[in-house]
Protein backbone atom coordinates (compact mmCIF):
# COMPACT_ATOMS: atom_id res chain seq x y z
CA UNK A 1 0.00 0.00 0.00
CA UNK A 2 1.12 3.36 -0.63
CA UNK A 3 1.05 6.19 1.27
CA UNK A 4 -1.34 8.58 2.04
CA UNK A 5 -1.40 12.41 2.75
CA UNK A 6 -3.30 15.53 2.96
CA UNK A 7 -2.33 19.40 2.20
CA UNK A 8 -4.15 21.95 3.23
CA UNK A 9 -4.32 25.63 4.41
CA UNK A 10 -6.25 26.57 7.37
CA UNK A 11 -6.62 28.65 10.31
CA UNK A 12 -7.59 26.70 12.75
CA UNK A 13 -10.94 27.43 13.80
CA UNK A 14 -11.42 25.87 10.47
CA UNK A 15 -10.31 22.28 12.18
CA UNK A 16 -9.59 22.30 16.18
CA UNK A 17 -13.39 21.99 16.94
CA UNK A 18 -14.14 18.97 14.48
CA UNK A 19 -11.26 17.36 15.89
CA UNK A 20 -12.16 17.76 19.57
CA UNK A 21 -15.49 16.09 18.98
CA UNK A 22 -13.05 13.40 16.74
CA UNK A 23 -11.30 12.47 20.18
CA UNK A 24 -14.61 12.60 22.23
CA UNK A 25 -16.00 9.86 19.53
CA UNK A 26 -12.52 7.80 19.48
CA UNK A 27 -12.22 7.73 23.23
CA UNK A 28 -9.08 10.12 23.24
CA UNK A 29 -5.94 10.71 21.35
CA UNK A 30 -2.50 11.31 21.64
CA UNK A 31 -0.68 13.72 20.19
CA UNK A 32 3.17 13.17 20.70
CA UNK A 33 5.90 16.39 19.24
CA UNK A 34 8.29 14.90 16.94
CA UNK A 35 11.48 16.79 18.36
CA UNK A 36 14.43 16.10 19.34
CA UNK A 37 14.84 14.06 22.41
CA UNK A 38 18.26 12.91 24.16
CA UNK A 39 19.25 10.94 26.92
CA UNK A 40 15.99 9.40 28.00
CA UNK A 41 13.25 8.49 25.60
CA UNK A 42 10.79 11.32 28.05
CA UNK A 43 8.25 12.57 25.03
CA UNK A 44 6.05 14.93 24.89
CA UNK A 45 2.30 14.08 25.08
CA UNK A 46 -0.80 16.17 24.40
CA UNK A 47 -4.28 15.11 25.19
CA UNK A 48 -6.23 17.43 23.08
CA UNK A 49 -5.46 19.10 20.21
CA UNK A 50 -6.36 22.57 21.74
CA UNK A 51 -2.96 22.05 23.78
CA UNK A 52 -0.75 21.84 21.09
CA UNK A 53 2.30 24.34 21.15
CA UNK A 54 1.47 27.40 19.57
CA UNK A 55 -1.71 25.58 17.92
CA UNK A 56 -2.62 27.74 14.99
CA UNK A 57 0.61 30.33 14.84
CA UNK A 58 3.64 29.48 13.29
CA UNK A 59 7.27 31.08 13.98
CA UNK A 60 9.87 31.36 11.87
CA UNK A 61 13.63 30.70 13.76
CA UNK A 62 14.27 29.87 17.44
CA UNK A 63 11.47 29.65 19.22
CA UNK A 64 11.92 27.40 22.68
CA UNK A 65 15.01 26.69 22.14
CA UNK A 66 14.56 24.91 18.69
CA UNK A 67 14.26 26.01 14.93
CA UNK A 68 11.39 24.90 13.05
CA UNK A 69 8.99 26.24 10.80
CA UNK A 70 5.92 24.36 12.09
CA UNK A 71 5.42 21.47 14.65
CA UNK A 72 4.87 18.34 13.54
CA UNK A 73 2.87 15.35 15.60
CA UNK A 74 2.61 11.90 15.59
CA UNK A 75 -1.17 11.12 16.20
CA UNK A 76 -2.59 7.78 17.79
CA UNK A 77 -5.59 6.59 20.01
CA UNK A 78 -5.25 6.92 23.54
CA UNK A 79 -3.82 4.32 25.19
CA UNK A 80 -1.91 2.56 22.39
CA UNK A 81 2.08 2.04 22.53
CA UNK A 82 4.08 3.85 19.96
CA UNK A 83 7.28 3.14 18.49
CA UNK A 84 10.77 4.82 18.34
CA UNK A 85 14.21 4.10 17.60
CA UNK A 86 16.91 4.78 19.38
CA UNK A 87 20.08 6.59 17.48
CA UNK A 88 23.90 6.39 19.00
CA UNK A 89 25.15 10.20 18.41
CA UNK A 90 28.99 10.62 17.46
CA UNK A 91 29.52 12.23 20.91
CA UNK A 92 28.21 8.63 22.53
CA UNK A 93 24.65 10.20 23.79
CA UNK A 94 21.80 8.87 22.81
CA UNK A 95 18.95 10.55 20.65
CA UNK A 96 15.27 9.17 20.27
CA UNK A 97 13.47 8.95 16.98
CA UNK A 98 9.78 8.58 16.50
CA UNK A 99 8.82 6.33 14.21
CA UNK A 100 5.57 6.19 11.84
CA UNK A 101 4.23 2.69 12.29
CA UNK A 102 1.69 0.77 14.21
CA UNK A 103 -1.83 3.15 14.89
CA UNK A 104 -0.03 6.32 14.32
CA UNK A 105 -0.51 9.20 11.66
CA UNK A 106 1.38 12.16 11.17
CA UNK A 107 -0.25 15.96 11.34
CA UNK A 108 1.43 19.49 10.79
CA UNK A 109 -1.27 21.94 11.73
CA UNK A 110 -1.10 25.06 9.59
CA UNK A 111 -1.86 28.80 10.69
CA UNK A 112 -0.68 32.08 10.82
CA UNK A 113 2.91 32.81 10.62
CA UNK A 114 3.36 34.86 13.74
CA UNK A 115 2.72 39.00 13.13
CA UNK A 116 1.94 38.37 9.41
CA UNK A 117 -0.84 37.44 7.38
CA UNK A 118 0.50 34.59 5.69
CA UNK A 119 -0.89 31.41 6.32
CA UNK A 120 1.72 28.18 5.87
CA UNK A 121 0.46 24.82 4.61
CA UNK A 122 -0.59 21.93 6.41
CA UNK A 123 -0.09 18.22 6.13
CA UNK A 124 -1.37 14.81 7.49
CA UNK A 125 0.12 11.68 6.44
CA UNK A 126 1.10 7.57 6.96
CA UNK A 127 3.04 5.34 5.32
CA UNK A 128 1.18 2.64 7.57
CA UNK A 129 -0.38 0.01 6.43
CA UNK A 130 -1.47 -0.81 9.57
CA UNK A 131 -5.22 -1.33 10.02
CA UNK A 132 -5.45 1.12 12.66
CA UNK A 133 -3.46 3.46 11.49
CA UNK A 134 -5.76 3.73 8.15
CA UNK A 135 -8.47 3.89 10.11
CA UNK A 136 -7.49 6.74 11.81
CA UNK A 137 -6.14 8.75 8.94
CA UNK A 138 -9.52 8.12 7.42
CA UNK A 139 -11.51 9.97 10.72
CA UNK A 140 -8.78 11.99 10.89
CA UNK A 141 -8.99 13.45 7.40
CA UNK A 142 -13.22 13.43 7.40
CA UNK A 143 -12.79 15.38 10.98
CA UNK A 144 -10.45 17.85 9.65
CA UNK A 145 -11.97 18.48 6.48
CA UNK A 146 -15.25 19.44 7.09
CA UNK A 147 -14.79 23.15 7.12
CA UNK A 148 -12.36 23.28 4.06
CA UNK A 149 -12.98 22.52 0.36
CA UNK A 150 -10.73 22.22 -2.81
CA UNK A 151 -10.53 24.99 -5.84
CA UNK A 152 -11.94 24.05 -9.17
CA UNK A 153 -8.69 22.29 -10.19
CA UNK A 154 -6.83 22.57 -7.16
CA UNK A 155 -5.03 19.92 -4.95
CA UNK A 156 -5.20 21.65 -1.46
CA UNK A 157 -7.63 21.92 0.65
CA UNK A 158 -8.49 25.58 1.58
CA UNK A 159 -10.29 26.39 5.76
CA UNK A 160 -13.96 27.95 5.59
CA UNK A 161 -12.63 30.98 7.03
CA UNK A 162 -10.04 32.02 4.69
CA UNK A 163 -12.46 31.31 1.70
CA UNK A 164 -14.49 33.87 3.17
CA UNK A 165 -12.26 36.08 4.21
CA UNK A 166 -9.27 35.56 0.79
CA UNK A 167 -8.38 39.33 0.50
CA UNK A 168 -7.14 39.44 4.14
CA UNK A 169 -4.17 36.46 4.00
CA UNK A 170 -1.64 35.16 1.73
CA UNK A 171 -1.44 31.65 1.07
CA UNK A 172 2.36 31.21 0.84
CA UNK A 173 4.45 28.54 -0.93
CA UNK A 174 6.93 28.40 1.36
CA UNK A 175 7.52 31.52 3.76
CA UNK A 176 6.58 35.45 4.46
CA UNK A 177 9.38 35.74 1.88
CA UNK A 178 7.76 33.60 -0.19
CA UNK A 179 7.47 35.64 -4.20
CA UNK A 180 3.74 36.75 -4.23
CA UNK A 181 3.11 35.37 -7.10
CA UNK A 182 4.14 31.54 -6.29
CA UNK A 183 0.92 32.13 -3.65
CA UNK A 184 -1.75 29.20 -3.88
CA UNK A 185 -4.67 31.34 -5.34
CA UNK A 186 -8.55 30.92 -4.25
CA UNK A 187 -9.26 34.35 -5.96
CA UNK A 188 -12.34 32.67 -7.84
CA UNK A 189 -13.12 30.62 -4.60
CA UNK A 190 -16.45 31.15 -2.84
CA UNK A 191 -17.74 28.78 0.34
CA UNK A 192 -20.24 26.56 -0.33
CA UNK A 193 -22.54 25.13 2.54
CA UNK A 194 -21.79 21.09 2.35
CA UNK A 195 -24.23 18.72 2.98
CA UNK A 196 -28.62 18.72 1.53
CA UNK A 197 -30.68 21.57 1.83
CA UNK A 198 -33.37 21.66 3.74
CA UNK A 199 -36.55 21.94 1.87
Amino acid sequence: MRGRQTHFYALKEDFIENIKELEEKLGGLQYIKDDFYYDIPKFEIYDTIENLTNIGTVREGTYDGNFHSQWRYFVLRKGEEFEYKEVQLLDGRYRYDLKNTKGTIIFEPSGLYYDTNCVIKGHMATVSEDERSQFLFKEFKKALLKKMQLPKFGTLYVGKSLIENKEKYRLVYGSPNSPIDADYNISDMVWKEKGRKKK
